[in-house]
């Protein structure tokens, strides 16, 4: 309900639903609850209120519970908005680092759509630091695997 607010810009509606998710997902111990309550949370921050720094900490809250409950798919899902709160910012050299990892775990789960969608962030974070050449490279290997897959 809090990611719905969230779209619809009911941001303080939002507020009070994760902090309802929260409170419930703490009384009963619930860990998947709690990464989606800090994913939420998250997005809000950066897509909401425009606030890619604190959505950062959030984003890094899941990656940790991704981690320690071992949800691969999730943690790539950590790195790709990692990514994309640092190139909010401008800071391009961090989010390079996520969007890699975002690659890797998608390349291990052989997960082609997900591959195509990293090389184009990273796409994103080297033309952001003037890197065309490297930029190129990711958008040719992005669009060799959508030609590869029909995708």
């Amino acid at each position: 309900v809090g990611k719905a607010c969230c779209l619809l810009g009911n941001l303080d509606q939002a507020k009070s639903h994760f902090s309802t998710a929260l409170n419930m997902t703490q009384q009963t111990g619930d860990q998947m609850g709690l990464m989606w309550f800090n994913i939420g949370m998250g997005d809000m921050h950066r897509e909401g209120l425009h606030s890619p720094q604190t959505s950062i900490q959030y984003y890094e809250q899941y990656l940790a519970l991704a981690k320690k409950l071992t949800k691969k798919h999730q943690e790539g899902r950590a790195y790709k908005k990692l990514g994309k709160a640092e190139c909010d910012m401008g800071e391009f050299e961090a989010a390079l680092e996520w969007f890699q990892k975002y690659l890797k775990v998608r390349q291990d789960d052989e997960d082609k759509t997900e591959e195509i969608t990293a090389h184009k962030y990273i796409a994103d974070a080297y033309k952001g630091q003037g890197k065309l050449d490297q930029a190129r490279s990711h958008c040719q290997s992005a669009m060799d695997i959508a030609m590869e897959t029909g995708n």
